[in-house]
């Protein structure tokens, strides 16, 4: 779905949106606002293996089209829609169409999973609708966007030239954003209320990405998720496409691999951090899932 498909109040909100962002990326990367979870990214060049973890939240392509690898899913998305992932995935980013002339710009607002959690658990016992929902076999879902929503966005990266109000303002917007998302898409709110299995999962996934360094064993995760083995490992797969211990491997390498390519950090350090005790570990599971070792893959 392109945007030229779109209403014309639609192309001008996306286009306001790419005049409000370009000035705070003039060249290609990635940078972290003032506004807790709210982050911009351009791409110059094509791209075809871009490790990214993304975070519970939305990403939106404010121009040009991306594909993302989640597990053992492929996704692609473009402007005039907006992705959601309901907890925080590793995967490979592709930006197979952009340039210099025409960068990719995207927008990424990741929301902190109790607040989520909290304001999903309060509309499924106000909205009878909700209830009724099933909690969907995936925690992603890609979405047309509307009018409403964008111009929510529009008005939280304006928060950005109010120093004084900033942080208020933008908690508030962002609440509204949620909400605007959970009112069209009544089926995410079950993703995500407390008590459910998935809920149980996406919160171990969240407190996975948070505790790299911790020596997680599949009993021990299980636990954590007050589920037993065989439930934990069989829910865990479905929603995720992948085992548990395989899926904390992957995040461990993909956060890793940003430490290394991104924040320049030495690898040793990187490796440390995520929760390697042995190099010759690290370099032989860096090299198998990546195709290169970690210093080759620094001087690419």
């Amino acid at each position: 779905m392109t945007i030229s498909k779109k209403p014309e109040k639609l192309t001008a909100l996306y286009k306001q949106l790419v005049t409000k962002v370009l000035p705070y990326m003039p060249k290609e990367g990635r940078i972290h606002t003032k506004i807790e979870g709210l982050s911009f990214y351009r791409h110059d060049n094509p791209n075809y293996s871009l490790p990214c973890v993304q975070p519970l939240g939305v990403v939106v392509a404010l121009q040009g089209r991306k594909e993302i690898s989640l597990g053992n899913e492929h996704i692609c998305y473009e402007v005039g829609q907006i992705l959601f992932i309901g907890a925080n995935l590793s995967g490979f980013a592709y930006m197979p169409e952009c340039s210099i002339n025409k960068p990719f710009l995207g927008l990424a607002l990741e929301f902190d999973f109790n607040q989520l959690s909290h304001l999903a658990c309060t509309l499924a016992l106000s909205n009878k609708n909700t209830q009724q929902q099933n909690t969907p076999n995936r925690i992603f879902n890609l979405f047309d966007a509307n009018e409403k929503l964008l111009e929510s966005l529009s008005r939280l990266v304006d928060t950005l030239q109010e120093e004084a109000l900033i942080r208020p303002l933008a908690e508030l917007i962002k609440q509204e954003i949620a909400l605007r998302i959970f009112h069209a898409h009544p089926e995410l709110v079950t993703l995500l209320k407390d008590g459910t299995a998935t809920h149980k999962i996406i919160e171990t996934m969240v407190w996975m990405k948070q505790h790299p360094q911790s020596k997680n064993t599949l009993s021990s995760l299980a636990e954590r998720a007050l589920m037993s083995e065989s439930a934990f490992r069989q829910r865990f797969r479905a929603i995720v496409g992948i085992s548990p211990m395989k899926f904390q491997k992957q995040l461990r390498l993909q956060q890793a691999r940003m430490l290394i390519l991104q924040e320049k950090r030495p690898i040793a350090e990187a490796a440390s951090l995520v929760g390697y005790e042995s190099p010759s570990q690290f370099s032989r599971e860096y090299k198998r899932f990546f195709g290169v070792t970690a210093k080759e893959d620094r001087l690419e």
